[in-house]
């Protein structure tokens, strides 16, 4: 028997019904499903999902007689020996061993009208004007030319368009040229569906409206949507979600919920920005301004190394086993969480003693220019050598000051003072790479110029770390 029913909205439900209490079934102790949006095979709805969806209302289970636990000993028995053993490793073949009980969930067509109350929510106050329209297809006609006036275009992917319109104040546009826009508008309303079936209102989804513009025969769809009043920087944002933590709690378990009911799954510091003005004495609301990857809530809640955050890489340690918690009650497994939460741990340490670093050297708005006393660089006895070691370092210090001077108000201190040089850039060519005394190793061989520039710097305590590659360098000032 599937572990999915689907019954009609005016059915009873089957524990009401003799038959079925008469053969062991009774109501599930444990129903973290309920209310959940899913397809007709009872899986959460994919990105651009258009389907019909059905909601969870019921979940009963029964023990299994001691004659059943026997043949499905049996059958376990039998899978192994003709798989010579390799059926241990089925999830299926294992459960045939310690499975206890059968489980059944029931759920009903959701009326169409679910999904029209939500898009008429998300439409709310969005209106595109003919004016707004032809601007939009001049501009997508014209986007590999010259700058056109009245637009503000946005760094974004490269296959998305995002800019804002000096006729439309408070709408951002969004176009990809694969028109997966409506697959993403989808995900909106169905996220909006959930938020109100949960009574998620600590997370806010953008007002917006899709429409379509025809440009050289060619038709694209676009996305008009509310500008949300955030700081638009992630490094922000991840300060944000530190220094407001106790006001985040009830947030960061709406967010978790919401990934479980749904597999969101890019979740980030920019993707769920922390709404300003939204504090009303105990929580703060977090805006959901990209819903375009709906596919695991196991990654959207412990993330993937090296490929996304996760909602655990975004919290403290407490609020990171809350999710946990939630991750459990809603079934969700948890396998990827003791590596998330020591990627995040080791993050978190990192973090405090930056900051600890900060707080020592005065640093408070993150302009703070480097100075050092030049009597301080000392490098070799050779006096050709200390000469060219110590105007590299200068330099060096000279480009630093540079990058931490332009106008960044907004950014996190971290982001601020954290720079990329180019060792072969045309500052350093000639001198930056050159071998210094062959027996002073590193581990890649003979330290270079550049090399002993930057070890003297971190050494003196002028700047916190630096990561050098082969012709690249990371700062952190």
């Amino acid at each position: 028997m599937p572990n999915f029913i689907v019954i009609s909205s005016n059915a009873p439900l089957p524990i009401s019904n003799e038959e079925w209490t008469q053969n062991g079934w009774k109501d599930s102790i444990k129903f973290n499903s309920d209310h959940r949006i899913v397809n007709k095979e009872g899986k959460t709805p994919r990105l651009g999902f258009t389907g019909q969806r059905y909601q969870i209302i019921c979940k009963i289970e029964r023990d299994f007689s001691y004659l059943e636990r026997t043949k499905r000993g049996f059958l376990g028995a039998l899978k192994i020996a003709c798989s010579l053993g390799f059926s241990l490793f089925s999830k299926s073949a294992r459960e045939l061993f310690t499975k206890q009980k059968e489980k059944l969930r029931f759920a009903t067509l959701m009326p169409s009208e679910g999904f029209d109350i939500s898009e008429k929510e998300l439409q709310q106050g969005i209106s595109v004007s003919e004016e707004t329209v032809s601007k939009i297809q001049t501009f997508v006609k014209n986007i590999f030319k010259e700058h056109q006036e009245g637009i503000r275009l946005y760094p974004s992917q490269e296959r998305h368009l995002v800019f804002e319109l000096d006729t439309a104040p408070g709408l951002l546009f969004k176009i990809d040229y694969y028109n997966s826009m409506k697959d993403r508008y989808q995900n909106m309303i169905y996220a909006q569906t959930v938020i109100r079936a949960h009574q998620l209102g600590l997370l806010v989804i953008p007002k917006a409206k899709l429409f379509s513009v025809i440009v050289e025969d060619k038709k694209y769809e676009v996305i008009a949507e509310q500008k949300m009043d955030i700081n638009p920087y992630e490094s922000a944002q991840e300060e944000y979600f530190l220094d407001y933590a106790d006001s985040l709690n009830e947030t960061i378990r709406q967010l978790a919920l919401f990934i479980c009911k749904t597999g969101y799954s890019d979740v980030t510091w920019g993707n769920n920005p922390i709404l300003h003005n939204s504090f009303d004495g105990r929580n703060r609301k977090i805006a959901l301004i990209d819903l375009e990857e709906i596919n695991s809530p196991e990654i959207g809640l412990f993330g993937k190394e090296n490929m996304q955050r996760g909602l655990l890489g975004c919290v403290n340690e407490e609020q990171g086993k809350m999710i946990e918690t939630i991750a459990k009650e809603n079934d969700i497994s948890t396998s990827f969480f003791k590596d998330a939460s020591s990627r995040r741990k080791k993050e978190l340490e990192k973090g405090h003693k930056l900051k600890e670093y900060y707080e020592k050297k005065g640093i408070i708005k993150g302009n703070e220019l480097i100075k050092i006393d030049e009597s301080q660089l000392v490098f070799s006895a050779d006096p050709e050598t200390e000469k060219k070691l110590k105007e590299l370092t200068l330099d060096l210090i000279q480009g630093i000051n540079t990058v931490i001077a332009k106008d960044s108000s907004g950014e996190a201190i971290k982001e601020r003072r954290s720079i990329y040089v180019n060792t072969n850039c045309e500052r350093f060519q000639g001198i930056s790479n050159t071998l210094v005394h062959p027996d002073k190793k590193t581990d890649k061989g003979a330290a270079t110029f550049f090399e002993y520039a930057v070890k003297k710097l971190k050494d003196l305590g002028v700047i916190y770390g630096a990561e050098l590659n082969d012709s690249d360098c990371y700062l952190q000032a």
